[in-house]
């Protein structure tokens, strides 16, 4: 799916950020939204890195649990991480971000299928 053209829905912007907060809360890391769709994903990107750069490198084993809970693909985190740790950290976080968003979309395209 491609999730690039729900970047700026606001609907599943904040549905993905519900989520980002909740699934990190379960984990005492809290994530911040401000509600601005346009700025969405560079604005969750930004409060996410640096929580993900200190799990990588502090507490591994808390950010496996973490991306089980959200459901990234093993595979796809074993590629982010291997290779330059510089961007590691980065590469994760858009996987996490980019799972959630789709999360999002396919809540809302459920919810649509329901007044039908």
């Amino acid at each position: 799916m491609d999730i690039e053209a729900y970047r700026h829905d606001l609907e599943v912007i904040r549905q993905a950020a519900a989520l980002l907060q909740k699934d990190f809360s379960q984990f005492g890391i809290e994530v911040t939204f401000s509600g601005d769709a346009r700025r969405a994903y560079a604005e969750l990107r930004a409060g996410l890195l640096p929580h993900v750069n200190r799990l990588l490198r502090e507490d591994p084993h808390m950010l496996q649990s973490l991306l089980y809970r959200i459901d990234v693909d093993e595979r796809r985190f074993s590629n982010a991480v291997s290779g330059d740790v510089e961007g590691a950290a980065e590469r994760v976080t858009h996987l996490i971000l980019e799972k959630e968003l789709t999360k999002a979309v396919y809540r809302k395209m459920m919810g649509a299928d329901k007044g039908k």
